[in-house]
């Protein structure tokens, strides 16, 4: 059968609008689709790219701030402890009373940490005498570790001891906390004590 050219014209432009949309179905959208999926995606990634390099910006400035407030520690709070180390404290409380009082119990309270610096109470009693006692107290204030008196409480045993006051204190003591690491040695360990075992 012979088709006329009408009918060739006809069957081409039907062969063309079906290659075309054979085209457009299986080609080209699913190209736009990857295209448009492509897109999303790489905003996506220059969304998380933008997100981590403020964040690396924030690091640095928060390392930055840290450095700072590190270094102003150093130089204003010379006074504090490094970190809140109870043997060294121990120690300390051990030497500063000295023979100005009996000591009868020295008691480390859990220290709580606010604004960047860590601060412990420490409990003492001791019988002692007026004037031991005032002597204790200025060792205190000019001591290499900065306390405040958080509160004392003193009793008059009126006996005729060279001691007669019994006294409470309560020291409040502060650290830096600037590291985290202990001593491996203390030189207070070879010292010369009264008694073996200092902690008792």
């Amino acid at each position: 059968m012979k088709l006329t050219k009408k009918e060739q014209r006809l069957l081409i432009g039907a062969v063309f609008v079906a290659v075309a949309a054979l085209f457009l179905v299986y080609v080209y959208l699913p190209l736009d689709k990857e295209i448009s999926d492509l897109k999303i995606e790489s905003s996506e990634l220059s969304m998380k790219i933008q997100q981590a390099e403020q964040r690396q910006e924030s690091v640095l400035k928060l390392k930055k701030q840290i450095s700072d407030m590190q270094e102003e520690m150093d130089t204003k709070y010379d006074d504090f402890l490094k970190i809140w180390d109870q043997p060294q404290l121990l120690v300390f409380m051990e030497e500063t009373i000295d023979d100005l009082g009996l000591k009868k119990s020295v008691e480390l309270l859990e220290p709580v940490v606010s604004g960047g610096t860590k601060s412990g109470d420490i409990s003492l009693a001791l019988k002692t005498n007026y004037d031991d006692l005032m002597k204790l107290i200025k060792k205190f204030e000019k001591a290499k570790y900065f306390s405040t008196v958080s509160s004392m409480e003193i009793v008059d045993s009126e006996d005729d001891s060279s001691d007669p006051l019994e006294v409470n204190l309560i020291l409040s003591f502060y650290s830096q906390e600037s590291t985290d690491t202990y001593p491996d040695k203390y030189s207070f360990i070879n010292g010369k004590y009264k008694k073996s075992n200092i902690f008792q």
